[in-house]
C-alpha cells in the first residue's frame, strides 16, 4: 500500500474568448483544503474557493465547470505539491474525455500547469483529474 498524497493547493482559470462586446464568461476558483490522492488511482481535484464566475460555470459539486455560453475557452490548471511527490501526473477532461496532456511531476515541491484552448457549446463540462503513479511515490 502506497501512502496518501497530497495536493496543497490548485487555481483553476477558465477565460473564454468573444469576438462580440458581450461578458465574457470566465471562473477563476482555488482549492480551500489540501486533497488527498490516492495512489494508482484516477481522482477528480476539487476546487471549493470561488474568486470570480461571471456565467455560473463553477458546479455545486465543486468539480465539474458547466459551460453556459458556447465559444473557445482557455483551460488552465496551476497545482502546487508537497516535498513527498514523485510521479504525479494532472490532466484536463472535456465532457469526461481526457483532453489536455498530463504533465508530470518529477522533482519533489514542484509546481505544474496543464492547459487546453477547446471549442465548448452549452452544457459542455469540464473536471481536472490527478494521478499518482504508485511505484515512484515515497
Amino acid at each position: 500500500m502506497y501512502p496518501l498524497q497530497r495536493i496543497l493547493a490548485g487555481v483553476l482559470f477558465l477565460i473564454s474568448c468573444s469576438l462580440s462586446y458581450a461578458a465574457i464568461p470566465q471562473c477563476l476558483v482555488t482549492a480551500s483544503a489540501a486533497q488527498s490522492i490516492p495512489a494508482d488511482t484516477s481522482t477528480v481535484l476539487t476546487f471549493a474557493s470561488v474568486i470570480s464566475d461571471t456565467d455560473t460555470i463553477h458546479g455545486t459539486d465543486n468539480q465539474t465547470f458547466t459551460i453556459h455560453t458556447s465559444g473557445v475557452y482557455s483551460i488552465t490548471a496551476f497545482l502546487t505539491t508537497p516535498a513527498s511527490y514523485l510521479n504525479l501526473f494532472v490532466g484536463i477532461k472535456i465532457n469526461d474525455t481526457y483532453y489536455a496532456g498530463m504533465d508530470q511531476v518529477t522533482a519533489p515541491g514542484a509546481h505544474m500547469t496543464t492547459s487546453a484552448i477547446v471549442k465548448l457549446t452549452s452544457g459542455g463540462t469540464i473536471k481536472v483529474y490527478a494521478y499518482a503513479a504508485p511505484a515512484f511515490n515515497t
